[in-house]
This record gives C-alpha cells, structure tokens and sequence, in this order.
C-alpha cells in the first residue's frame, strides 16, 4: 500500500548563519588548534634531535676517552662551578682516578742515542707526530759551558731572574721577576744563596735568557745539533727587511739551584722546544696539545691551575684526565717537546742548560695560524706566504751547524 505524502507540509528552514559576535570566537579557536599542533610539531622534532631516546632503542653508547676529554671541554668552561663536581661524581671511570689520585697513564719518554737517530727518522717519527723524544750522547760546544766559563764571557751583562708566584695561575709558568743585576752578581750570589737554603724554590733562576742578544761570545764554539738547525724564525725578514722580533731571543740559557724550576706552560707561537742539558738534572712534565683543557688551561692569561708534578685531583678533578709525560735530563741529553705541549719542570740538583724554540716543515702552518690569533699578523703572512710560494722546505739529509756558519736567508714577503 502507498503512503500518501502530505505536499502541503512546509520545507525546513536552512540554518541561521553565526552572529556576528560568534565569529571572532571561532577564528580564535582555529588559531588555537593550529597553534598546539605547531607546538607539538616542534617539541617532537626537538624530542629526535636531542637524541634522548636513543638509549631506548639502541641501548647505552660506549663512552671513549675521546668522548670523555670532548665533555671535559665542555666541563673546564665551566671549572669554578659545582656542576664539574657533579659530572665527575656521575662519571664512574673518572671517579675511579680521582679516588685512586693518579693521572690516565704516565709514560716514560723514550730515550735514543744521537748516532741512531738521522734527522729523516726525527722528522717523520717525533716531530711530525708530536711524540717528546730524549735523544742521548748529544755534544755541542768544544769548550764546557761552566759557571767560570759564562761569568768570564757574560759577566758585565745583565740578567732579571724569576722567582715562583705564590700565586698559581696568575703569571706565565708561575714565574715573577726579580730586580735585575749582572750575570757575575747573579751567579756569585746563587753560590751563596744555595749554601745558606738548599733547595729553596725560591732561589733566584736564571730563566730563558737570551744568549745571541746579551752574550753572543758565548755562542763562538756552539754547534746547532741537526735535528733544529733549520730554524724558519732566523731566517724571515719583513717588507721593510726587519727580521722577525724574537730571532734573537735563542739560544737562551737556564742557570739556577737545586728547589728551582717553573710551573705548567705552553712556550710562545706553539713552536717547537728543546733543552740540552749542561750540568746537573731536570725533572720533565710534559702533556701533549689534547689534553690541555684538562689541565685547567686560562687561555686569555696564557696559564695553567693544573700542576703535573703534584696534582690535587679533589680541586682539579679533570686532571684525572690527562695522559702525562716525564722524564730526567742529565748531561748530553737533549729533549724534544712539540710545539704546543704543556711542560712543568723541578731542578733537584744545581743545573746548567740551554734551550731553543723553532720552526720547520713539521709546524709551520700551525705556527702561522697561532702567531696569527697572537696579533703576530707580519709573522703569519710571511709564514703562510713562505708555504704557498714554496719558500722553505726541511733538507731531511742535513748535518749539525756551527753558529757561525748558520744561513742567514732574506725571504721577503712575495705580493700575490
């Protein structure tokens, strides 16, 4: 049976449209929808990045030590903070050494015999690999560099010795300046001073001083062993043709008594170190580049807080770090430190010794990059312009040189 349909029932009416009040309030809520998924978006993508739930699907990464000195880096920013504490405590490796009081390792620098080591096998093996090498049975001067032999030559001219700062951290290798005098004063009155108080650090010390400018009669029987005789400082001039500032300041020569020394420092310019040992014995602590911010370095006074020789691992925790290298010098030793290496050093005897700084194929860029941040901006340029026009090069096949005989090249600085 058919329904009958009512047609004349009236349609719906269509629905109102929203007020004019109604429709802020629902673009309000549009915007507000969006604006929480934007949110969530972005603290999910912020969630991934972080990497946090890494460890939920892969497990705990293994922690190197390289992972350990990159944290530590981030931690030595912050070492007048508690938060260092607090990361060393939850780090159960370096806690272990701290509690033991004892560094990463400490390794005995290798020692090799002068006529079994060429200057090829220096180069490719200690100098191009940073690595600090002792290198024994080295001779050079024809005549003993004693206390009466440098007071004869040298006994008119000046000399400022250093004494340690009380205050660690606050000078270059902790070392101040004491009045200055001349060099027969200063050894006549170490003489005595060391009869009255062996042992005292606080002996005055002849440090760093530099023969070729305030001795250069001295130098008349020197022969720069081969391993540096090649030295790119001595040999650069500017536009002006001035050589480079500080060619002159080696060799420099270390005269002081048993108890002196100098606290951790890096020597200028990242050039490369030696120390030939004369008379007597120095205590050697060196850290290669790396591991410098473990050893509290403040790198806008150009000092360290860490002290290798007796550490205090509950004040400088990241010390636990480092990896050190020691050694003793005695007569005829010769020492190689890589530019850039930390080095701490304790006469426990009367000593005699000469030192020179340098620069050669090994750590010429990195040298040129250093004197750069310096303000050193001559330097650098003649540096960097000796590398691109091929200026310079390190005869591998080259022997000792007697100082007078050391070449004295002109390397102006080429224009592009």
């Amino acid at each position: 049976m058919l329904r009958s349909v009512n047609t004349s029932a009236e349609p719906p009416s269509p629905p109102s449209p929203p007020s004019p009040a109604a429709a802020p309030r629902v673009r309000k809520e549009g915007r507000d929808v969006s604006l929480k998924l934007g949110v969530a978006v972005i603290l999910v993508l912020l969630f991934l990045r972080s990497g946090v739930w890494r460890p939920w699907v892969y497990g705990p990464p293994e922690v190197t030590w390289n992972d350990q000195l990159a944290r530590a880096a981030s931690a030595a920013s912050k070492i007048w903070e508690t938060d260092v504490q607090e990361w060393v405590a939850e780090n159960d490796e370096l806690s272990a050494l701290v509690r033991r009081r004892q560094f990463r390792d400490v390794v005995e620098i290798q020692r090799v015999p002068a006529d079994e080591l060429s200057l090829r096998e220096f180069f490719e093996t200690y100098e191009q690999e940073g690595m600090p090498v002792v290198i024994t049975n080295v001779s050079c001067f024809n005549t003993m560099w004693t206390r009466a032999h440098i007071e004869r030559l040298c006994g008119s001219a000046t000399v400022t010795p250093v004494a340690p700062n009380k205050q660690k951290g606050e000078s270059w290798g902790d070392l101040q300046p004491m009045p200055e005098m001349n060099v027969s004063d200063f050894i006549r009155n170490l003489s005595a001073y060391h009869a009255l108080s062996p042992k005292d650090p606080y002996a005055p010390y002849m440090h760093d001083w530099s023969i070729a400018s305030k001795c250069p009669a001295l130098l008349d029987d020197y022969v720069v062993p081969k391993y540096f005789a090649q030295d790119v400082l001595r040999m650069i001039v500017d536009e002006k043709e001035n050589y480079y500032p500080f060619r002159d300041s080696w060799p420099s020569l270390f005269i002081g008594s048993a108890g002196t020394g100098s606290g951790l420092h890096i020597d200028s310019g990242d050039t490369h170190f030696t120390m030939y040992m004369i008379a007597g014995v120095k205590d050697f602590r060196i850290i290669r580049p790396q591991d410098r911010i473990v050893a509290y370095e403040d790198r806008y006074k150009g000092t360290f807080y860490g002290n290798l020789f007796e550490p205090n691992f509950t004040a400088n925790p990241l010390l636990a770090l480092a990896t050190v290298y020691k050694t003793s010098l005695h007569p005829g030793d010769l020492l190689f430190v890589p530019g850039g290496s930390g080095h701490q050093v304790i006469n426990p005897t009367d000593v005699i010794s000469v030192s020179t700084n340098y620069v050669d194929d090994s750590n010429i860029k990195r040298c040129a990059q250093v004197f750069a941040q310096q303000l050193s901006y001559d330097t650098a340029d003649i540096l960097l312009s000796s590398i691109e026009h091929g200026t310079y090069s390190t005869n591998l096949d080259g022997g000792p040189i007697a100082w007078e005989d050391l070449p004295d090249k002109v390397w102006p600085k080429k224009s592009p």
